[in-house]
């Protein structure tokens, strides 16, 4: 599902939120080596998943805003959306911009194909 897209900076970075920590170190790596104004971490509390049992938080956001913070010695601003239920794969990430804002998805930079 991945696009192949390449990192580059920018005014927002957003970080989607899952089971595995792998994504937000990389997150984290990001940010460390280019330049953002902002962070967004994403992510909901899925029911009945059994690999986030061990996590003292409450949601994938607020998991992966412990992991970034410790993983990063950027400060930037990070914002915590913790209600998110959405999938976390890069194409519904895509999909979901080109829905909701059609004629503003050149400000995103995104080329597929």
């Amino acid at each position: 599902m991945r696009l192949h897209e390449k990192a580059g900076s920018g005014d927002a970075f957003i970080i989607l939120g899952c089971r595995d920590d792998r994504v937000v170190a990389h997150g984290a790596w990001l940010a460390e080596n280019y330049s953002y104004k902002t962070i967004l971490i994403t992510g909901g509390t899925p029911p009945h998943n059994p690999s986030i049992e061990s996590w003292v938080e409450n949601s994938e956001a607020e998991h992966f805003l412990n992991v970034f913070q410790a993983k990063s010695q950027v400060k930037l601003h990070v914002l915590v959306e913790s209600k998110a239920m959405k999938p976390y794969m890069e194409r519904r990430v895509v999909a979901t911009f080109e829905a909701q804002w059609p004629t503003r998805m050149q400000y995103f930079e995104l080329r597929l194909g």
